[in-house]
């Protein structure tokens, strides 16, 4: 039995990820802390989109709510729509976990067949995926729950039901990446052939519910879960149960599937996707900012995160195009998307930190080097989004460089969120904290501003820039003592 083992080593992941937050946050409080602090995160943005859709939607499911094909396709849509979002998030957050730590490196040493190191290693990033994703979902399906006959017996099928949508999309995540391993391909291809598999299928879905609020019919999902529950909720207990069964069976489909063509190598560093000539000479800040950004580039992680952000990217900018999303909301994601990867860039750095230090760089050229660096194929890509979702838009009105002045200031609270916690491949599940993180201060900031100001107003913009320039000047503090402590 091969559970014995991948226990155990599921058990060391999770040691070395404790370990890891103790060594960057200082001490076990600080760690408790910083989950107290991610939970709270978590409820309010459940609180926030609870608030956001009794405000606006609660029209829809009232006892006087208009009856009709147009409302009744609207509220399949918002049944439907937590679960592909949850699912849509499990796809983020599970790119930016490394193929391989060097817990799997020991436990090959020590004996341990591939299947069981896979299975041990993917248990602990499986259960903070749903743990993350599913968690997201619970102000929007306790606000669709309430208007059923039997509320708590239609939260728990709900819930059931983006648990559901998330495991289906990282099995067809999983076939994929199995499919391409058994043609020997290597692995940041199988790896990002199953993001491409499960955003595909996302963006199917997405789709058709768009095109049956459009046409005021019935979608594929909604006809499912109707034929499943009897009507559009699950108000019985048998119902909520068999939902939960389909969880289950998916579930062990998904562990079963690890045992499947396992990984027939260590990745190391990842395959080169990009291959690029190094500038010489780097005694310059440009040459060194072209460097940071060809090393992003060839790091598997990064490739993970600007293929995946790119994906879904096409999805707001086929929305803007089609008139379903606002200029400014498809400008606002696309900056959001094309800033992730940015946290791992002081990570990366730190197996050379002697070099920089060697080179006596200053913590403020380091700093700038690799900000500029790792968000230059972002801000390549923001600009081509935007000029072919709208290009008369793009080329008449201010809307690029202010969204080039938002995309600084999410890589900026990425990078500091890099900086606070390292990016380690020792300890896999850091970095999917450290997004977190970033995501969190994202929206958080991005709200608040918006709040306060009129969006896209000078003191919108103004505001931004100075946000991000105190946070450049925290990270400039903080990054010369990490550097110490690395060397």
């Amino acid at each position: 039995m091969m559970f014995a083992p991948s226990r155990a080593i599921a058990k060391a992941s999770i040691r070395v990820l404790v370990a890891h937050l103790v060594k960057t946050l200082g001490s076990r409080t600080g760690v408790a802390v910083a989950v107290v602090t991610a939970v709270l995160a978590l409820a309010g943005i459940n609180l926030l989109v609870y608030g956001f859709s009794a405000s606006n939607l609660g029209g829809i499911f009232t006892k006087n709510s208009p009856s009709g094909a147009a409302v009744s396709a609207a509220r399949g849509v918002l049944v439907e729509a937590p679960g592909l979002t949850a699912a849509a998030l499990g796809l983020v957050l599970l790119m930016f976990f490394p193929a391989e730590s060097h817990i799997s490196v020991s436990a090959r040493v020590a004996g341990a067949s591939r299947a069981t190191v896979a299975l041990g290693e993917f248990v602990p990033v499986l259960a903070t995926v749903i743990f993350v994703a599913g968690g997201t979902a619970l102000g929007s399906t306790l606000f669709v729950a309430q208007s059923a006959s039997e509320p708590a017996i239609a939260f728990w099928g709900l819930q059931a039901l983006v648990l559901v949508d998330v495991l289906a999309v990282l099995l067809v995540n999983q076939a994929a990446m199995i499919l391409v391993r058994a043609l020997r391909a290597p692995e940041s291809v199988a790896r990002i052939a199953g993001l491409l598999a499960g955003v595909g299928l996302i963006a199917l879905f997405l789709a058709n519910m768009l095109d049956s609020l459009l046409r005021a019919q019935t979608s594929w999902l909604s006809a499912l879960t109707n034929v499943a529950w009897g009507g559009a909720l699950p108000i019985t207990v048998p119902t909520a149960g068999t939902t939960f069964a389909i969880a289950v069976v998916l579930l062990l489909l998904l562990l079963a599937s690890l045992a499947i063509v396992p990984r027939a190598r260590s990745t190391g560093g990842g395959s080169r996707l990009v291959s690029v000539a190094l500038i010489g000479q780097p005694h310059r800040f440009v040459n060194f900012a072209v460097r940071e950004a060809i090393l992003a580039l060839r790091h598997p992680v990064s490739q993970l995160s600007l293929v995946t952000a790119i994906l879904l990217a096409c999805l707001f900018v086929v929305g803007c195009r089609a008139g379903l999303v606002s200029l400014d909301l498809c400008a606002a994601g696309l900056a959001a998307l094309f800033s992730t990867g940015v946290e791992s860039a002081f990570g990366r750095m730190l197996p050379w930190a002697w070099v920089a230090t060697q080179l006596r760089m200053s913590s403020r050229r380091l700093v700038f080097m690799q900000t500029f660096g790792s968000s230059l194929a972002g801000a390549i890509l923001l600009v081509v989004g935007l000029a072919i979702a709208s290009p008369i838009a793009a080329t008449t009105t201010p809307v690029v460089p202010r969204a080039l002045v938002l995309l600084d200031l999410f890589c900026t609270i990425a990078y500091l969120s890099g900086v606070v916690a390292p990016y380690d491949r020792t300890a896999p599940l850091g970095m999917m904290l450290t997004s977190v993180v970033a995501v969190v201060l994202d929206a958080g900031i991005y709200w608040l501003l918006g709040t306060i100001l009129p969006a896209g107003g000078p003191a919108f913009v103004l505001c931004e820039l100075l946000i991000a320039g105190a946070l450049i000047a925290i990270s400039i503090a903080l990054v010369r003592p990490r550097l110490r402590r690395a060397v």
